[in-house]
């Protein structure tokens, strides 16, 4: 018969092999909880990020513009879109590749969110366009536009710009800031023009300007 100082050893034992084993599965549980929470926020910041460029996507913009708006609304703080098209980019493409065009977009992204504050939205819009949201009034977003046209070290680009009027819908303010950006480009492109009224910009025609 096993004597009581052999059967509380072996009782030890037991309870040390127990604590060890239970150690290892906690450490290997927090090590795969914490490989999950980092998938998980990649692939978060996948579903917001543009892969070619690297700056915030449309999913983004279409989500955050109507809160940014709703935002303004109720704090009575200006806010500003501004459109950005790089100029001639399909003949920029044919005279040098796809390849180069990829490379313009990503160096023109990089470039000018370097140049724009944190808390400016910058999203690639579709194509050669982006767009971003300065929560500014319409002189200082004029200025913030200047700044991100003269930043490009290849290339140039237009920018229109529209400062939201309270009460107008999110497709009113896209619109005016669509306007001002064929103004630019009809006026002879690398430059930055500013949205007029929405009276004043009721009456504009933009159907038979080229980009």
């Amino acid at each position: 018969m096993a004597s009581a100082d052999t059967v509380g050893m072996v009782a030890a034992s037991l309870l040390l092999g127990s604590g060890i084993a239970l150690s290892v599965l906690l450490g290997a549980l927090l090590w795969l909880l914490a490989q999950v929470s980092t998938l998980y926020q990649r692939v978060g910041r996948m579903a917001r990020t543009d892969p070619l460029t690297g700056v915030l996507n449309r999913r983004v913009w279409d989500q955050e513009l109507p809160r940014e708006l709703a935002r303004a609304a109720r704090s009575g703080q200006p806010l500003c879109m501004a459109l950005i098209d790089m100029d001639r980019f399909k003949l920029f493409n044919d005279q040098h590749g796809h390849q180069a065009g990829d490379r313009l977009l990503k160096a023109a992204g990089a470039a000018w969110w370097a140049s724009l504050r944190k808390t400016d939205l910058l999203v690639r819009y579709g194509g050669e366009e982006f767009a971003v949201l300065p929560d500014c009034a319409l002189d200082h977003a004029m200025e913030i536009a200047e700044r991100l046209r003269t930043t490009l070290s290849e290339g140039t680009c237009s920018i229109g710009v529209a400062e939201w009027v309270r009460d107008e819908t999110v497709d009113e303010l896209v619109r005016r800031a669509d306007q001002a950006l064929y103004a630019a480009k009809a006026g002879g492109r690398n430059r930055c023009c500013a949205s007029p009224s929405r009276a004043a910009a009721a009456v504009v025609s933009s159907s038979d300007q080229s980009r």
